[in-house]
């Protein structure tokens, strides 16, 4: 990538970082309302309804969707650290290029 690609693929990419986390965010605030849900389904002992909700389906789906969000999150957040790094390289080698000249 070259150095002047690099501040429009950071822009980019935050903003589909930030929806990503948000989505993220909102799935696992959302985990305890799905258990809760599932739970009242039923008028069973605490235990048994909560193991009840823990085994059924769509809240084995829903913790799916959550670890999806997040590992999307996760790889936008490495993908932004290494352009970032990769542009302080670009920076750093610029500015050591300057000084050479600035010796001769």
């Amino acid at each position: 990538m070259q150095f002047e690609e690099i501040p429009q693929a950071l822009r980019e990419s935050w903003e589909k970082y930030a929806q990503a986390l948000s989505s993220y965010e909102f799935l696992n605030d959302m985990t305890k309302t799905q258990k809760a849900r599932l739970m009242n389904e039923w008028e069973w002992t605490e235990s048994a309804r909560e193991r009840y909700a823990y085994a059924h389906p769509e809240y084995k789906k829903h913790l799916e969707a959550v670890k999806l969000a997040r590992h999307e999150a996760l790889k936008l957040k490495t993908y932004i650290d290494s352009m970032n790094a990769l542009f302080e390289l670009h920076r750093s080698r610029s500015a050591m290029i300057r000084a050479e000249m600035n010796l001769r």
